[in-house]
């Protein structure tokens, strides 16, 4: 049996899917790299090798969820001042460099982002132009789920912005805990909120 398969298709499944554990269920596989990524005979996407396993308490995804959704919406300005508040710095705090530090983990790392430079050099010379000295503590593996992603999507000839792909999830999330302050998120346990 022939089993057509649609590659745009496959990038946004496997987009919606990391994005729900990260956020929705909040533990999530951090090592989605082509090999762990099957297409079965039935034409459906099999996921294997859970090895690299994160969890991120309520308040941790409610931070990324608005970090995705400023990136996918927000003024540059917005996007720095979250990032900085989820625990970004740098030596001169350079808002340049900063929204790009956010843009590379959980946005895109095309030729209009790193200006033309492959992403390994333009990240080493933002370092170069600013140092860094602290990335959101905790948020790494769900980055690197988006550069997996993304690099999967580069090589399928399909390159995307991991903000607009995991804004939809992103923007569920929040609209759920909308009515919840930030300052009870850290402070105490939410009854009948997961």
């Amino acid at each position: 049996q022939r089993v057509f398969i649609n590659p745009h298709e496959i990038i946004d499944l496997l987009n919606e899917v990391h994005a729900h554990e990260i956020l929705i269920d909040g533990i999530f596989n951090g090592d989605p790299h082509p090999g762990n990524i099957f297409l079965l005979k039935n034409g459906k996407i099999g996921l294997i090798d859970f090895g690299q396993v994160q969890e991120f308490s309520l308040s941790r995804r409610l931070k990324l969820a608005k970090l995705i959704v400023l990136l996918a919406e927000g003024t540059k300005e917005e996007i720095v001042q979250h990032y900085v508040s989820m625990g970004t710095r740098t030596r001169y705090m350079n808002p340049y460099v900063i929204e790009k530090l956010a843009r590379l983990g959980f946005d895109r790392d095309d030729p209009e982002i790193c200006e033309g430079k492959n992403a390994q050099l333009f990240f080493e010379g933002l370092g170069k132009l600013d140092e860094i000295i602290q990335l959101p503590d905790g948020y790494l593996m769900a980055a690197r789920v988006g550069i997996l992603l993304r690099g999967l999507g580069t090589w399928l000839q399909l390159p995307h912005s991991t903000a607009q792909k995991w804004a939809p999830v992103a923007k569920k999330l929040l609209d759920k805990y909308k009515d919840v302050d930030e300052q009870s998120l850290n402070s105490s346990v939410l009854v009948g909120y997961s």
